[in-house]
């Protein structure tokens, strides 16, 4: 059985008798999997901060093309010649008009 390091391409097996670079291999992936475990954490807390104050800031500003966040970012507003449009479709589609 062998063990390939990508980021040093390096390959081991049972016949390798100098373990220093396979040592020097296992710390950088140690370190690597504690920095992407911490950067997760960090995310998961951001979103669970964002969540808790979503009644005073909105989460994000992607929304449906007829509404835009405010400059407060703590409301969605109305974009009148937006929804008039949206309005209309709906109408016309209540009505037939496009269908068939």
């Amino acid at each position: 059985m062998n063990i390939v390091t990508l980021v040093d391409r390096k390959t081991y097996s049972a016949a390798t008798t100098d373990f220093t670079d396979l040592m020097f291999s296992i710390m950088a992936m140690s370190r690597a999997h504690e920095e992407s475990r911490l950067k997760s954490e960090r995310l998961v807390a951001a979103w669970q901060h964002k969540r808790k104050n979503a009644d005073n800031r909105k989460l994000t500003a992607r929304c449906p093309s007829w509404l835009r966040l405010s400059a407060d970012k703590k409301k969605f507003e109305i974009i009148k010649d937006r929804a008039n449009v949206v309005v209309r479709m709906f109408k016309e589609s209540a009505a037939g008009i496009g269908s068939g």
